[in-house]
């Protein structure tokens, strides 16, 4: 977890110590850790899922995001079999795909036309 998002929870929680076997406690830092990691990635939902779950290893996302000069979900498309733990990259490819097959019917190639534009609109199960 973020230092700040420790602290923060700490706070917000009137805690001198967190517990993560506490409901309570694991929600809001699970929350407040996605917070986090939605504002470093600019509000990219898929971006800020993969921050999420790869977590501060190796960096985290925006450091190897910045190591291959990339700047979105489109662009780091090729890099994502890079990724450390490919667990994220494997929900969020699943999710994707599920939610795509209901929506249209079919599951549509992200390289061809504005498929990746539209397929990013699509978004994930769960999520606005």
């Amino acid at each position: 977890m973020p230092k700040q998002v420790v602290e923060d929870a700490k706070a917000h929680l009137g805690v001198e110590q967190l517990s993560l076997n506490h409901p309570k406690h694991n929600a809001f830092i699970a929350a407040a850790t996605f917070k986090h990691y939605l504002a470093e990635m600019k509000n990219d939902v898929f971006l800020g899922l993969l921050a999420y779950n790869i977590g501060p290893s190796n960096g985290g996302l925006r450091f190897i995001m910045k190591k291959y000069g990339v700047t979105d979900f489109i662009t780091i498309q090729p890099y994502l079999q890079l990724l450390p733990r490919d667990y994220p990259i494997r929900v969020l490819s699943y999710a994707l795909a599920f939610r795509l097959w209901q929506k249209e019917g079919k599951l549509l190639a992200y390289e061809e036309g504005n498929n990746a534009i539209r397929i990013q609109r699509i978004g994930v199960p769960g999520l606005p």
